[in-house]
């Protein structure tokens, strides 16, 4: 049997590995967003920067056809699951003092 400060490290490293890869495919998604939007996800040949939070919950800048909306729909579930490991990981940290 794991010692109870053992399964805390685990617990929180299994909910920072899901909190990073929400975030990463959060990321790649709204890079795919805002290429179906306006195109421009170059800047000089290299990748500009993505605003994921305006592309997730913004509105006039995004196009709005079905399946750019689909992918805001898969984005925002992203970031909420995203938050919720982080949340995860919190609690398991406030509980385990």
């Amino acid at each position: 049997m794991m010692a109870e400060s053992t399964m805390v490290i685990v617990m929180t490293s299994i909910a920072a590995l899901g909190a990073l890869a929400m975030l990463i495919a959060a990321i790649r998604t709204s890079y795919a967003i805002e290429k179906r939007s306006d195109g421009t996800v170059l800047w000089r040949g290299l990748p500009r920067y993505t605003n994921m939070f305006r592309t997730a919950f913004g509105g006039k800048s995004v196009a709005q056809d079905e399946e750019t909306r689909e992918l805001i729909g898969k984005m925002r579930k992203q970031l909420l699951f995203m938050a919720a490991f982080i949340a995860l990981m919190i609690l398991t940290v406030i509980l385990n003092r």
